[in-house]
């Protein structure tokens, strides 16, 4: 088995890779582990997305990937009102507030 000898690189990865990819790419992710939020939040910030939307893809509040991104030593997003592109995209599709 890999990874079970001595100079063998393990091959395991703390968080579901496959669920990862499919938050990224677009689903909406119900009930993550911890470890798949924190990557997601990871992935999606150097995508450039801001809390909000990152919130939505989690099904989680603001103030969480806040935390998130704290924990995991990432700078805050930056603030709505700023003249970058992606904050013209709707945090919520249907206009819903969470």
């Amino acid at each position: 088995m890999p990874g079970s000898q001595p100079g063998h690189p393990h091959t395991y990865r703390p968080y579901d890779d496959v669920l990862v990819q499919a938050v990224v790419a677009g689903q909406l992710a119900e009930n993550p582990y911890p470890a798949d939020a924190e990557e997601i939040v990871r992935r999606l910030v150097a995508r450039k997305f801001s809390d909000g939307q990152i919130a939505f893809r989690l099904g989680r509040t603001k103030r969480t990937v806040e935390r998130i991104r704290r924990r995991l030593g990432i700078p805050a997003a930056l603030r709505p009102g700023c003249k970058y592109p992606h904050y013209s995209v709707a945090h919520f599709p249907s206009g819903e507030r969470r």
